[in-house]
């Protein structure tokens, strides 16, 4: 079985240079300069610019030109960004669910014990 690493979910499921530039727009919602993101995401200027050509043509990212420098950000209303945006916040989901299925079979547990005693006598 092979395990999910929740860690960095989205950079765990999407490989290449993508995953990093998405996994840095992803945590942010100001605008970024190209460079920036490229620092962030630990990757070459030219490479981020690549990247972001090609999610900017499949509208998960919008940039805009700001007095000669490139903003980029993620499309947050675009439906795939939006999976993208699920899939980074996996982590935060996971741990949701496992506090309610504890929680679940703590009030279970409680109750079971509360009946055992109305049983008993107790």
């Amino acid at each position: 079985m092979v395990l999910m690493d929740y860690s960095r979910p989205l950079e765990a499921v999407i490989r290449g240079a993508s995953r990093k530039v998405l996994g840095v727009l992803a945590r942010t919602h100001a605008e970024l300069p190209i460079r920036r993101v490229a620092q962030l995401a630990g990757v070459s200027r030219d490479r981020a610019s690549i990247e972001i050509r090609r999610l900017v043509v499949l509208g998960i990212v919008a940039r805009r030109e700001v007095a000669g420098a490139s903003l980029i950000r993620l499309e947050r209303p675009n439906i795939a960004a939006t999976a993208l945006l699920a899939l980074a916040d996996a982590r935060s989901t996971a741990i949701v669910r496992l506090v309610e299925l504890a929680e679940g079979e703590f009030n279970w547990s409680s109750q079971r014990l509360e009946k055992d005693r109305c049983w008993n006598g107790n």
